[in-house]
């Protein structure tokens, strides 16, 4: 999610109210905490014994995925809040994701969770978060929209869910599959006016761009760029990789060209 709706919920108290403790059930399983409503909260189902297991299964495996593709060792304490579904829209400001803030993740539970197809894996919450965790941690404060989303949105590999309903579970979106050659974005669109363009093209594409900048810089090079401000990004992009920034722009317009083609 942006900082500036963060920012927003911070300053409305919203933290306040997740954190009254006699409306949370606690549950610890190594650097995991997981936060989740008592059973019968509210009209929503809470999550039971079999879905907390497996919200710390796939918690310890985002974290372990996401350190392998960043290159990072991260091992700290993570704290999980879990919102019911009918309260999730007016305590956290939406009901079909969340969001991160100082190392803990604001979500809604869902009984239908997102099936990553390529993973072959079932989602509540999705690496996306965790990407958030890790690399603000590890690489520093991420400095522009572009690279905190690009890289959450890179790792995860998916976007939202569409209305395909299988084994009780939606299909993820596969961000490659929101891009034609229509609707791209220049890096520089990306980089200097991410406020002005719509999340459902932004997100996809900030994490099509930096999977291609990963792969063409490595990784190494490229985490130096996530502290980077977008006012020094062209210099520093050339001091880092030693690209220019609009050489790099060029080549990644070609790739774009050359493979989404509809």
């Amino acid at each position: 999610m942006k900082i500036g709706l963060i920012i927003i919920m911070v300053l409305f108290g919203r933290p306040n109210i997740i954190m009254k403790q006699s409306e949370w059930t606690k549950t610890i399983n190594g650097n995991i905490v997981l936060y989740t409503r008592p059973y019968k909260y509210s009209n929503s189902p809470s999550p039971d014994s079999i879905a907390i297991k497996n919200l710390f299964n796939e918690a310890n495996y985002c974290i372990d995925e996401v350190n392998n593709n960043l290159k990072t060792t991260f091992s700290k304490k993570v704290k999980i809040f879990m919102f019911n579904y009918d309260e999730a829209e007016n305590v956290i400001g939406t009901n079909s994701g969340g969001y991160t803030l100082w190392r803990a993740i604001y979500y809604t539970y869902s009984t239908k969770p997102l099936r990553d197809l390529k993973r072959q894996r079932n989602f509540q919450i999705g690496p996306h978060e965790f990407v958030h965790i890790v690399a603000d941690y590890c690489l520093g404060n991420g400095k522009t929209n572009l690279f905190q989303e690009g890289y959450a949105n890179a790792i995860d590999g998916t976007y939202g869910g569409n209305d395909t309903i299988v084994d009780n579970t939606f299909i993820a979106n596969v961000i490659e599959n929101q891009i034609n050659s229509k609707n791209i974005l220049t890096p520089s669109q990306m980089l200097y006016d991410s406020k002005t363009i719509d999340d459902n093209i932004f997100y996809p594409q900030s994490g099509i761009f930096i999977k291609w900048l990963i792969k063409t810089y490595q990784i190494e090079k490229t985490n130096k760029l996530y502290t980077v401000k977008s006012k020094h990004f062209e210099r520093e992009f050339k001091k880092i990789t030693g690209d220019s920034f609009s050489d790099m722009e060029k080549k990644y317009l070609a790739y774009c060209d050359s493979v989404f083609k509809k």
